[in-house]
């Protein structure tokens, strides 16, 4: 069956400063996609070479693979109408953790699924994978039947992925039953490699106890990074690994191969790693003190591992909010070494959930052509959190996880996608615009009426990659302006009265 879509047609929007970055209404309803779904919620969510969107959406019993087109919509010539429901034998339960797009266009999926011990109620834990061709056929090559299942000690989690230049894979997460962190990797065909530690994977404690492996990704040179958290005296640590690419321990990283990084106060949760176009390393994640309240960490290494003191304080941002606690779970560096992250963010007053994303300078400083603060969006008067986060070729912004409704009891799928602000923009006035736009949406003619017009006015039409596409002056407060030559979008109208040195936006669609 096919599921049930709800396009939304009004957001609400929590933003600081006027330059917030705008939702892309070409895509699902005035940008935002929610769907009830057989997944709970979009752990991860990939783009193919042909724009289309994968997502991989966890649930009972079954792990959910669906294909959008670039509007949004469902892919029907994937699956069953769009959706792919994949199980693993006799598992119950399931945890996802990446979907990937292999170079030949494959689909190949990875997390750890649940199974009974002995017929009893405890459950063991198989890191699993599955693999399919761009037509969701089972890829018939891969394991057996498409699918592989690995147990390396009992109660083993498999929490990122990621595809060297080569196609073999490299999956991180940890084995709780001996609490350690882990690191495999496979070959094309599913089995594990050999030539990585001698054995295909790499088990190791740290501390008291071993967290867990987060995220990991491949350098252009073939070593292997993996971060997370682990936890030492009751504090819990960064952790960076790196390794060469037969599996040793890189020993000009850090030392012999690992950083640790301590945060103080509770310590943190390291949740993802990129790199930028110049080999720094970045790490977002959160911490949570003694009290329970939570911040942003993201911090910048070197290429050898030490802290990059020429990012934020000593190499680390601490993010907080004026209206809430914010916690990174996505980390995304853009060609320009822009730094975007995005999560959620607990609200003070009543603790809801929202969705969270904010863009840094490369220095670490927030990017105030995106927002003063941070970007925090609500679908509903329940919780909503972002899980994955995608910069798209076109350097749109995706942002995907679930949002909640009915006070928590009906949990849908979620996508948004954002432009991101173009720094062209001129500073906005923060003074609320009277200024009147309608019909909006409009078609061939906008009416605008200028209640405090008097002088002649500038105005410009801007659309969100910053390009200016129509300017002139009113002469007078009610003006009838032809935009038939727009394409359909949302635009920015920008407008200054000669009396003022302030500049007032003002955003349209065009239907």
């Amino acid at each position: 069956m096919k599921p049930n879509i709800t396009f939304l047609g009004i957001c609400l929007f929590i933003t600081w400063g006027v330059k917030a970055q705008t939702l892309d209404n070409s895509f699902g309803q005035n940008g935002v996609v929610v769907l009830k779904a057989n997944g709970a919620y979009i752990q991860s969510v990939a783009e193919q070479s042909d724009d289309k969107l994968v997502t991989l959406n966890p649930a009972i019993g079954i792990i959910e693979v669906t294909r959008f087109n670039l509007n949004g919509t469902y892919d029907n010539s994937f699956g069953v109408n769009g959706a792919l429901s994949v199980k693993f034998n006799d598992a119950l339960s399931y945890y996802g953790a990446e979907i990937l797009i292999q170079q030949d266009e494959k689909i190949l999926i990875s997390g750890s699924a649940s199974k009974p011990l002995d017929g009893g109620t405890d459950n063991s834990h198989d890191i699993v994978l599955a693999r399919f061709l761009k037509s969701s056929q089972p890829d018939l090559t891969f394991g057996q039947n498409g699918q592989v299942r690995i147990n390396l000690e009992g109660r083993d989690k498999c929490s990122g992925a990621a595809l060297q230049s080569d196609g073999k894979i490299v999956l991180c997460g940890s084995v709780a039953q001996s609490q350690k962190l882990a690191v495999l990797r496979l070959d094309t065909d599913g089995n594990l490699d050999t030539s990585f530690n001698h054995t295909g994977s790499f088990t190791q404690k740290y501390g008291d106890f071993s967290e867990n492996l987060n995220a990991i990704v491949v350098k252009p040179n073939g070593k292997i990074i993996t971060c997370g958290q682990f936890n030492k005296n009751g504090e819990l640590q960064f952790i960076l690994i790196q390794f060469n690419s037969d599996g040793s321990l890189d020993h000009a990283f850090g030392n012999n191969g690992v950083v640790k990084t301590s945060w103080g106060n509770g310590g943190g949760f390291a949740h993802d790693i990129a790199l930028q176009p110049d080999g720094k390393i970045i790490v977002g994640g959160r911490s949570v003190n003694a009290s329970n309240s939570m911040t942003s960490l993201i911090a910048r290494y070197l290429i050898d591992g030490g802290l990059d003191n020429s990012f934020g304080i000593g190499g680390m941002v601490v993010l907080t909010s004026s209206i809430g606690q914010p916690g990174i779970e996505e980390i995304e560096v853009n060609a320009k070494g822009k730094i975007y992250g995005a999560g959620h963010l607990i609200l003070n007053n009543d603790l809801k959930e929202d969705s969270y994303l904010i863009r840094l300078n490369n220095d670490g400083s927030i990017d105030q052509q995106f927002s003063k603060e941070g970007i925090v969006t609500s679908l509903s008067l329940d919780n909503e959190r972002t899980h994955s986060m995608i910069l798209q070729k076109d350097g749109r912004i995706l942002t995907a996880g679930y949002a909640s409704f009915d006070g928590g009891n009906e949990s849908k799928i979620m996508m948004k996608r954002h432009f991101p602000w173009p720094v062209s923009v001129p500073e906005i006035s923060s003074a609320k615009s009277s200024i009147q736009l309608y019909p909006n949406p409009a078609q061939n003619s906008l009416s605008i009426h200028i209640p405090e017009f008097k002088a002649v006015c500038d105005y410009t039409i801007i659309d969100m990659f910053g390009h200016v596409l129509i300017k002139g002056q009113f002469s007078n407060p009610d003006i009838e302006l032809d935009i038939s030559i727009l394409p359909p979008g949302t635009y920015l109208l920008n407008t200054q009265l000669h009396t003022s040195e302030n500049i007032i936006s003002n955003t349209f669609s065009k239907l």
